[in-house]
């Protein structure tokens, strides 16, 4: 035989155990809420590495474009350094060689001679004194669905041709 409780707020077992198996989907709901929301995030730090990966990339190709027209300038000797001296075209396909984790497809670059406030750079692009500009732009395809499909990257660096 059971006692009844003068206190209301302690009920029999029984009575606390039914009313939680009306309660049972319940964790299974929050649950998927959860992971929803903790996917999303892991998903979307994984893509912003991937494109800061891919930035990592087109930044160094750019500086590497520089650096290879900076020593190619019409004064450098060829018989030292081919090809010399060098146009924006090579200098265009030299960047397109330099990244290896990135699809080169989507890269686009654009080499330049800039006049840099010197009088001779007007008569001869790349000589010495004069700079160098490259920028890379590069398409880049995020996987997460949440994210824009397409999202365009560039990189610029200068340099001052040396020979």
């Amino acid at each position: 035989m059971r006692i009844k409780s003068k206190n209301p707020s302690i009920q029999p077992e029984s009575a606390r155990f039914a009313r939680r198996a009306g309660e049972r989907g319940n964790t299974m709901v929050e649950f998927a809420f959860v992971v929803l929301i903790i996917l999303t995030i892991l998903f979307g730090i994984v893509d912003f590495g991937r494109a800061l990966y891919a930035y990592h990339f087109i930044s160094n190709a750019a500086r590497e474009g520089t650096r290879y027209a900076s020593v190619r300038g019409a004064t450098c000797d060829s018989a030292v350094i081919t090809p010399c001296p060098v146009t924006t075209r090579q200098i265009d396909n030299y960047v397109k060689n330099v990244p290896l984790g990135i699809d080169v497809t989507q890269m686009h670059p654009h080499a330049s001679f800039v006049s840099n406030g010197v009088a001779v750079c007007g008569v001869t692009q790349n000589y010495p004194g004069c700079a160098v500009q490259v920028i890379v732009d590069y398409n880049f395809k995020f996987l997460f669905p949440l994210m824009p499909s397409n999202f365009t990257m560039s990189s610029t660096s200068q340099m001052i041709i040396t020979r």
